[in-house]
This record gives structure tokens, sequence and C-alpha cells, in this order.
């Protein structure tokens, strides 16, 4: 199921990208060091990875030792956006060690893990990470497919299902959990949360496109052809093969 694996782990990582933001714990400061840091929170957050790897390359530490946790901080979140996982953990492990250091590094330093294939690992940043991870709705993703790829499937469907308790409109937990089902061959109940899912008025073509094509793979053709087809009707013009 090779194309399935691969739509998955494009929705997750999509779905991730909500949780790589800067938390606001940048203050006014007069001095030049702590203005760095604020300027290249806010590069990172608008995507401008370059400048903000300048404006941290400027900082000379010893102005900002009351702050070093936050500097190893933005440096992690600029390797996880830029997907050196291994940059990233490190930067953050240390970041993590600081006394009082933020509960979203571990929320930043899970994902690294994630991306490291570290599963065990990552499942223990979101337990240090407390309620904080679970006020974020992605983070529900995570953890379930942390569960997942260790083969704990029924742990992966409970945390997805909890998430969608928390978030009933959360389009990535209710996909992803169709997609589950179709996996694990529990294709009637599949079904039925897969239209219930493509019922919402957010859902694309490509949601209809992989739901079909997941099915078609798992040989329920007949299944496949109607939400395929369905799709055409809601895209027109849209490839859906």
């Amino acid at each position: 199921m090779q194309n399935f694996t691969t739509r998955a782990a494009a929705l997750l990582t999509s779905a991730l990208l909500i949780l790589l933001t800067v938390a606001p714990v940048f203050g006014e400061d007069e001095d030049a060091g702590i203005d760095r840091l604020g300027l290249a929170a806010l590069l990172i957050k608008d995507g401008h990875f370059d400048r903000a790897e300048a404006v941290l390359a400027e900082i000379d530490e010893t102005e900002v030792q009351n702050d070093l946790g936050r500097l190893r901080t933005l440096w992690g979140l600029l390797y996880l956006r830029r997907g050196l996982f291994v940059e990233a953990k490190e930067q953050l492990s240390q970041a993590a060690a600081f006394d009082g250091a933020e509960s979203m590094v571990y929320v930043y330093l899970a994902q690294a893990h994630y991306g490291l294939g570290e599963y065990d690992e990552s499942l223990a940043a979101i337990a240090k990470a407390g309620e904080t991870a679970h006020d974020l709705e992605s983070i529900y993703l995570l953890e379930a497919q942390c569960h997942w790829k260790m083969g704990r499937r029924e742990e992966a469907w409970r945390v997805a299902s909890d998430g969608i308790v928390r978030y009933p409109g959360n389009d990535d937990l209710a996909r992803q959990r169709v997609f589950y089902l179709i996996e694990m061959g529990l294709f009637q109940e599949a079904g039925r949360l897969g239209w219930e899912f493509l019922g919402r008025s957010k859902t694309e073509a490509a949601d209809f496109l992989g739901i079909g094509e997941a099915l078609r793979q798992s040989r329920r053709h007949d299944q496949a052809k109607v939400i395929l087809e369905e799709g055409l009707l809601r895209f027109p013009g849209t490839a859906m093969c």
C-alpha cells in the first residue's frame, strides 16, 4: 500500500506544520540580544529561514546568558522547519535541559524525534509537555501516528478518537481514522466514516482521490468507484485516477 502510506505521511506533515509556531515567550527589552531573539522568532514564524539564520548567527551567547534556552529553541525550530531533524533534536534537547524550559519545547522535540523515526522518544516528549501538548489539535495526530508506526493499532485508534471528541471539527484526525480502518481491513466502517468525512464542506478533491485510491489498492473496487465518481461530480475536471 505504498500510495496509501505516502498519502498518509503527506497529510501528517501538512497537519504538523500548524504546530511549528513560536510560543509568545519573547518580551520587549532594550537589550540588543533580546531584540534579535524576538526578530529571529518572527522570521521563523513567517518562513524567512535564511534571514532568521543570519540573525541567530550574529547573536553573541555571552549577551544572552539568561536566554540561552530560548536561543537553543529558536535554532531547534529553524532546523525543524528545514527538516534537519538530527540538528533540531540536538538543539531542542539542550533547550529542554534548562530550568524552567517552556512546555512547547517538548512539543517541538517530539516532532524532531518523530522525524527521526524515534517514536517512543516522541511519545515521551509529548508526555513531558503535559496538558500543553493536548491543547494543540495536531498533537493527537502525531501521538496516534507514533503508536501506529510501532504496531499499536488499538492505541493509535484510541488517541485519534480522543482527539476527535475534543476537536470534532479536525479534518486531519477524521481523515486519518478512515485510513486506519482501510489498512486494518474494516471496510464497512471505513466506508461509513469515509462518507461522513467526505460530506464535510472543507474536503478537497485530494480527499476523494486519497480514500478512493486506498480502497482500490485494498481491492474494494466497488467502494472505490463510488467515491471516485462522487469526487468527479463534486470537482468536475479533476483527474480521479
